[in-house]
């Protein structure tokens, strides 16, 4: 028997440098001190740890490397509001393996850093992009070149 049952599971998909991808459940954590509340798969992707869990359909496990990792979807699973005061911006970005994202952003840094080039200078590998297709987490590491489109 093994523990992945004491994670909280989130479908997604795993799209690698390679340009091959994995569909399964992404593994979260539940925080410590605070009863039935999980990570986000943002702060998942952005822990130390160079490794995360992912659950295929057939229930078989892969133990999945984040530097191999260009994107993951997260389908119709959407970040919680943000305040006000955090700028929303418009991206269209071209990763390594070919593929290409479009989609809102948010820009939570003190002013002035709210350029996009200031949110992709952030040290966090992963990101999030909200696009019509739902929530993609993309790494930052992996990205060829940004067209901010506002």
């Amino acid at each position: 028997m093994n523990d992945w049952a004491t994670t909280q599971r989130v479908c997604g998909e795993v799209v690698f440098t390679s340009g091959e991808s994995l569909q399964g459940d992404v593994h979260l954590q539940f925080r410590r001190g605070a009863p039935g509340s999980t990570e986000s798969p943002l702060e998942m992707l952005n822990r130390a740890e160079a490794f995360f869990a992912l659950t295929l359909e057939s229930g078989d496990v892969r133990l999945v490397a984040k530097t191999q990792v260009t994107a993951v979807a997260l389908g119709d699973l959407r970040i919680d509001p943000s305040p006000a005061v955090v700028e929303h911006k418009a991206l269209f970005v071209h990763m390594a393996d070919g593929r290409d994202y479009a989609g809102d952003v948010e820009i939570d840094l003190p002013p002035p850093a709210t350029r996009s080039i200031d949110f992709l200078n952030q040290p966090e590998a992963f990101f999030a992009l909200v696009s019509a297709d739902g929530l993609w987490c993309l790494n930052r590491r992996h990205i060829c070149h940004v067209r901010p489109q506002d």
